[in-house]
């Protein structure tokens, strides 16, 4: 399994930007928000926002991935955040 690293910075305040790219062989993912004051939000339905009830919330300091059971979205990714956070992010 190849794993490739994805980690990068939000670049606008409040402008979704594609995380992962639409990838028919993705297994899986995970981001942790290594921002030490801002949230981020992803989305694998749509563009993420801080208020549509699709997005998933991630604090400063925490991290998620995708479970073993529940197949990752080959779709685009999306995240949003403040400008200049920080996010550390694998795909495989």
């Amino acid at each position: 399994m190849r794993i490739e690293n994805k980690s990068g910075t939000i670049l606008k305040t409040g402008v979704p930007q594609i995380l992962l790219e639409k990838n028919d062989l993705r297994k899986g993912f995970f981001i942790q928000n290594v921002s030490p004051s801002h949230p981020i939000w992803i989305n694998d339905m749509g563009q993420a926002s801080s208020v549509d009830a699709g997005s998933i919330r991630i604090d400063p300091g925490v991290s998620i991935s995708t479970l073993n059971s529940f197949p990752a979205s080959n779709s685009e990714i999306y995240i949003l955040g403040h400008e200049g956070s920080n996010f550390a992010c694998r795909e495989w």
